[in-house]
């Protein structure tokens, strides 16, 4: 599904990547880990065709990046939301639809089908009309899952998506995520959690300038940590 080759980025003379080369294979529930610094968003932004590689590939189901980004559905670390503006959860979810450069596009009643059909699998059909800004942390990211599952992605990249929610509703979180995956959802998951993901993901890639690929059930916390820090596998291809 997704296939990374000998991947270098850099900022300006500041190396990010060097080396890096991984395969996701069609239906994987993954997790990214590295510290901070280490490379993992900009890898995201770089499956997501947002940044070009100085030198290397990424290819998704076969095709480049620039032709394959309608396969994606992407949850943002960070969103710039401005919570006093009073745009309903329904709404918010239907934005995942728009293609255009409107910002109040006209919906299909297909194309409402599918928002009240994303709304049902992340459980907030029930608050489709309170307004987002109202919401709590682990409500809102729900709705942002909505948003980007709405078209039908095959793949969903999250970058850090239990970073400023409780534990309760991390919990919470990475079971719907577990049941999007079930579905046939391939999920590149970012977190710094590495002792929770560890019993959701069936492989894991520690990124720190370059990536090493581990089997979660081959190893232990301690060693995925040394790995993580300590990294000199580049490139490992599967």
């Amino acid at each position: 599904m997704i296939k990374v080759r000998d991947l270098d980025f850099s900022y300006g003379s500041v190396p990010i990547l060097s080396g890096v080369g991984f395969d996701i294979a069609p239906g994987e529930f993954t997790g990214v880990i590295g510290p901070n610094g280490g490379g993992k968003t900009t890898l995201l932004r770089l499956i997501l065709g947002l940044i070009e590689p100085v030198r290397g590939s990424i290819t998704i189901d076969g095709r480049p990046v620039r032709t394959a980004r309608s396969l994606i559905g992407y949850v943002p670390q960070t969103v710039n939301v401005d919570y006093g503006f009073p745009i309903p959860v329904r709404e918010t979810v239907a934005m995942g639809l728009m293609t255009g450069v409107s910002f109040f596009p006209g919906f299909t009643r297909a194309e409402w089908v599918k928002v009240a059909e994303a709304l049902d699998v992340t459980g907030i059909a029930g608050i489709a009309d309170r307004r987002y800004g109202e919401l709590s942390g682990g409500q809102r990211q729900r709705v942002l899952i909505a948003r980007a599952i709405v078209s039908h992605p095959k793949i969903l990249l999250m970058d850090e998506p239990t970073a400023q929610i409780d534990a309760s509703a991390e919990l919470s979180i990475m079971e719907l995520l577990s049941l999007l995956n079930s579905q046939g959802i391939t999920i590149l998951l970012v977190s710094h959690d590495i002792g929770f993901i560890v019993n959701y993901v069936k492989k894991i890639v520690s990124v720190n300038r370059g990536a090493c690929v581990h089997q979660p059930e081959n190893l232990s916390l301690e060693e995925i940590m040394s790995q993580m820090y300590h990294c000199t596998v580049h490139g490992r291809k599967e």
